[in-house]
């Protein structure tokens, strides 16, 4: 243990500060500095997530396509991602429950997008260029079909919102489990 306190130890002090380790990549995690903040924020990214959609729903489904419809789940994740987090950590329970209410905002994003019959059309002309790219095609064919995409209107709603009510389930149980201590 001694010898691992030393280590950081003259890790930290090799530099001059904090500022000057490198960055991680990705975004930097928010700091919102109250809920409406948050909820702000919620809104912002949860339309400029939607806005790459559309545009992806406009596009060709050329070899591009496939890399795009990736950089949204990335867009969508790098957004919510944060706010997964916040519900479970954050110690003031305004922040929690803003964060819990952005999350269920997200949860219908996500279901809204694995049933986005337009992107599942594109998707399956998509030609692959590699294994790669067929084994990301192949998950992303996966994810809509369960999605329910493929379901006739009427069960692709229901599928929907089992879907949106577990996201409700899980979020109550671990809220339950991390109000219990």
């Amino acid at each position: 243990m001694r010898a691992r306190i030393t280590y950081f130890a003259l890790a930290f002090a090799a530099t001059s500060s904090w500022a000057a380790l490198p960055l991680l990549p990705g975004p930097a995690f928010p700091d919102y500095a109250n809920p409406a903040a948050l909820e702000s924020a919620c809104t912002r990214n949860l339309a400029t997530a939607q806005a790459a959609v559309k545009r992806l729903e406009r596009a060709e489904p050329g070899p591009q396509w496939l890399g795009a419809y990736d950089d949204i789940n990335a867009l969508a994740e790098d957004l919510a991602g944060p706010i997964y987090l916040l519900s479970n950590v954050h110690p003031d329970k305004p922040m929690r429950d803003a964060s819990e209410a952005c999350e269920l905002r997200w949860q219908d994003f996500f279901s809204t997008l694995g049933q986005n019959e337009k992107l599942f059309r594109a998707a399956r002309q998509v030609k692959p260029r590699d294994a790669i790219e067929r084994e990301l095609l192949k998950s992303t064919l996966e994810g809509f079909e369960d999605a329910g995409v493929s379901l006739p209107a009427d069960k692709r709603a229901r599928a929907k919102a089992i879907n949106d009510r577990i996201t409700e389930l899980g979020q109550t149980f671990d809220k339950n489990v991390r109000d219990a201590g």
